[in-house]
């Protein structure tokens, strides 16, 4: 079975237009907090935990 991987962007909220939540657990995510977003999906994550277990993933590669 292939090894499924999925690459995140990393970035730092900036602007209150920019405030989201983790589309695993909900957790808010405010200006200054970091977000890992799925390069495939666009779905952000407030840490790479709920982004692996959203997607399932065997590895990921943050850049």
């Amino acid at each position: 079975m292939p090894n499924k991987v999925v690459k995140l962007e990393r970035w730092e909220i900036c602007r209150n237009v920019e405030e989201t939540s983790c589309q695993y657990c909900g957790v808010p995510l405010y200006t200054g907090d970091a977000v890992y977003q799925d390069q495939s999906s666009g779905a952000d994550y407030c840490s790479t935990h709920c982004a692996k277990a959203s997607t399932r993933a065997d590895t990921l590669k943050v850049i």
